[in-house]
């Protein structure tokens, strides 16, 4: 009987091939989430410029009136 058995090398052959679809999968969830904040602030700002230019219009609309 052997006191001392060797251990046997664990084998991580596909450990690698998952940590790099695990990092590519967070890498695409942050450029998401990234590109769909952006798009929301462009179209706030869209919006924010079309209610000042309707604004602005109607106040030369009212002071046409007034004349």
């Amino acid at each position: 009987m052997k006191l001392f058995k060797k251990k046997e090398k664990l084998n991580n052959k596909g450990m690698a091939l998952v940590m790099v679809i695990v990092a590519i999968g967070l890498v695409t969830l942050l450029v998401s989430v990234l590109l769909s904040i952006s798009f929301i602030n462009f179209q706030m700002k869209i919006t924010e410029k079309k209610s000042k230019d309707t604004f602005y219009n109607s106040e030369v609309f009212l002071d046409q009136i007034r004349m």
